[in-house]
């Protein structure tokens, strides 16, 4: 694995997860570190963001729930912060 090129990815990922769920589920992800660096984690990221599209407009408002990657970066967050 190349840091250069990983780096790459997964904010690639991370963007199109954060487009997924503004164009299918109609909300804004980009401001919760934890959910986007969960969906990076899971994959099928337009896939989860119709599910939760279908599920908002049957009343079930619920976000996507973090994993351990998520807890992971909010529990790091200031650090990886800090090496922005």
């Amino acid at each position: 694995m190349d840091p250069d090129k990983s780096l790459h990815y997964m904010a690639a990922v991370i963007q199109d997860a954060i487009e997924a769920y503004k164009d299918v589920a109609k909300v804004d992800i980009s401001t919760n570190p934890d959910i986007t660096a969960t969906l990076y984690n899971v994959g099928a990221l337009w896939e989860r963001a119709a599910h939760f599209s279908q599920a908002r407009r049957q009343g079930k408002d619920r976000w996507p729930q973090k994993n351990y990657y998520g807890w992971l970066v909010n529990y790091k967050l200031e650090a990886l912060r800090a090496l922005l």
